[in-house]
């Protein structure tokens, strides 16, 4: 077996037991988000991700508006950082969100 297809079985091993860390990530925004977070119809899947991409490349997609609902909220932060790293990340992020000039 290959070094790329060992990493690659490891990490499909990790997400679908929901012990990686990048398991334990999606389930935290997930749940933030199920508690009334911006991104609608987008699960931490590939299904989702598919549905979230395609409000990007529709016809008239309002990019701003679609941009600003992935701001993450302050449980997304705490998800991904201790809470004094968080706290500081969320603050220096916060004038790039509010500014409404970031668009994907």
């Amino acid at each position: 077996m290959s070094v790329t297809a060992s990493r690659r079985r490891a990490r499909s091993t990790s997400s679908a037991s929901g012990s990686g860390p990048c398991a334990r990530r999606t389930n935290a925004i997930r749940e933030a988000r199920s508690a009334g977070g911006p991104v609608t119809g987008a699960q931490g899947n590939e299904e989702g991700a598919k549905t979230l991409l395609a409000q990007f490349v529709a016809p008239n997609a309002d990019h701003a508006a679609l941009t600003k609902s992935l701001k993450p909220t302050t449980a997304d932060y705490k998800a991904l950082f201790d809470e004094a790293t968080a706290s500081k990340v969320e603050s220096a992020q916060a004038k790039d969100w509010e500014s409404g000039k970031a668009a994907i």
